[in-house]
């Protein structure tokens, strides 16, 4: 839509057709004077990139599911269950409460562990809705739970489940 077009309408009308431009851009010009400019020094874009990279790659995987007219609710608690595995491989081998004290692992080993965590939910989910012909909904509810049981068993954590 060209500028001409813009001036024609009123401020509300536009508005209300480009609401997300309008909210990000008053955000951004809130934040750059908030922070005195400082967000838009590299090392604030490279932080806000590096923190939203696990959401963005869990947003591409659920966007295509969503597209194909699916739902996956047991993305949170997979990821948590994935990230789980993958810091007890990357522990420190002399931290005293590691899941593995005393072992040492080389960097691919908690990469390819999340990887087969995720993979394996992920053919576990599609196996119960393509072959046992069960809602995508009810399926990730139900592989939400397990996922959630498994990471509380897999840390130990089960002192805080109430």
């Amino acid at each position: 839509m060209g500028i001409t077009k813009i001036k024609n309408k009123s401020v509300k009308t536009v508005i209300s057709q480009y609401t997300t431009w309008v909210t990000f851009v008053g955000l951004f010009l809130l934040l750059s004077i908030l922070t005195n400019g400082s967000i838009l020094k590299w090392n604030s874009i490279r932080n806000l990139l590096i923190a939203e990279s696990v959401r963005a790659f869990a947003a591409l995987g659920v966007g295509m599911i969503i597209i194909t007219w699916g739902i996956d609710l047991s993305i949170g608690y997979v990821v948590c269950l994935t990230a789980s595995v993958a810091a007890s491989f990357a522990q420190n081998p002399t931290y005293s409460s590691a899941i593995y004290a005393g072992h040492s692992f080389p960097l691919i080993v908690p990469i390819l562990a999340a990887l087969a965590v995720g993979g394996l939910f992920g053919l576990f989910n599609g196996i119960l809705v393509a072959y046992g012909n069960i809602h995508p909904f009810i399926a990730t509810l139900g592989s939400m739970s397990i996922a959630k049981g498994l990471q509380l068993i897999y840390t130990q954590d089960l002192l805080l489940v109430r």
